[in-house]
This record gives C-alpha cells, sequence and structure tokens, in this order.
C-alpha cells in the first residue's frame, strides 16, 4: 500500500514532476549500492528503499564523507508510544530496517528526500519517513543535516552486513 502512495506520489502529485533516474536490484547479498554522477539537473532528490538487511539497519553517505559530519533528529511511534531522539555528530545517516530474521516478506519501505542538493551556499538538509514491520510497527519521521555545503554528486547506501535479494533502491530527480 504504501509503495503504491509513492508511485502515485511520483506521477506528479502537488506540482512536482519525479523523474527515475537510477534503480537498484539487490542479488547476492550486496554491502553497499553506489549511484555516481548523480545529475545536477534538478531541484530536489529523492531515494526510496524497499529493504530487507542481515544486520536490522540502512545508512547512507554523501560524495565519500566518512566524517563525523551527519546530524538527524527523529520522532518515532511504535506499539509502545511516541518517543524521539537525536543522532548527533555520525559518520552517516541511519534508519532501522527489516531483517531476515522478521516475517518472510517484510520490508521496510523508506522515502528520503534531500533539499537543494546542488546550492554550494547552504548545507544540505532533508528529511525521511519510513515504516517498518518487524514484530511491532514503527512509524518514522526523520529530520537531516549534512554539514558540508558540496553538492550531492555520489550517494552510498549501505547495509548492516548485507542487504537481502529483493532489496530495491531507486533514485528520483524532483522537477518543480
Amino acid at each position: 500500500m504504501l509503495l503504491g502512495i509513492l508511485n502515485a506520489q511520483a506521477e506528479g502529485g502537488g506540482g512536482a514532476t519525479y523523474e527515475l533516474l537510477e534503480t537498484y536490484n539487490a542479488t547476492g547479498s550486496p554491502s553497499s549500492v553506489t549511484f555516481s554522477n548523480v545529475s545536477q539537473d534538478y531541484k530536489n532528490l529523492q531515494i526510496r528503499i524497499s529493504a530487507r538487511t542481515a544486520g536490522g539497519g540502512v545508512y547512507m553517505q554523501f560524495n565519500d564523507d566518512t566524517s563525523n559530519n551527519y546530524v538527524q533528529h527523529v520522532i518515532y511511534r511504535s506499539s509502545s508510544g511516541v518517543s524521539s531522539g537525536a543522532n548527533l555528530n555520525q559518520p552517516s545517516l541511519s534508519w532501522n530496517t527489516a531483517t531476515n530474521s522478521d516475517t518472510a516478506g517484510n520490508f521496510s519501505a523508506h522515502t528520503i528526500d534531500l533539499a537543494d542538493y546542488t546550492n554550494t551556499n547552504k548545507l544540505t538538509t532533508g528529511r525521511s519517513v519510513y515504516t517498518l514491520l518487524a514484530g511491532q510497527v514503527f512509524l518514522t519521521y526523520t529530520s537531516h543535516l549534512w554539514r558540508n555545503t558540496d553538492a550531492i554528486t555520489t550517494i552510498r547506501v549501505l547495509a548492516e552486513g548485507s542487504f537481502t535479494n529483493d532489496t530495491r533502491i531507486s533514485l528520483y530527480g524532483i522537477r518543480g
């Protein structure tokens, strides 16, 4: 259902035009996926991830930056209630994912927006929403910051352990 909503947004909801730039379908348990030479022709970017990993996490870095330049603020809802937190001075952005031990066919669904990713006069900001069906349902909203003014030209998505077969990661350019 969530992927159907995301696909409906890609068809032009809200006046923006979403253009699929690249999709990666995992086979053979890769530990990372890299989008190189990211086009500089769009206003914003969106990464959509439907994932399962061996270790339960997915991470993202820009332009091969592994320094502690990433910040996230998180609000999430689970069956236990509402919580919040922050990940400061991290070597990557991070999100939980479904794992091999979860019910077969359960994948986490992530939508990650990167605003104004070519503007070299400011730090890169973004937001993400993801849902995780793993024993209990999580719905998470995250704001994130990359403390760097470089235009994003490379996006690396890493798995904790490895991605399982049928993990799908897509990069969209957004005009509008």
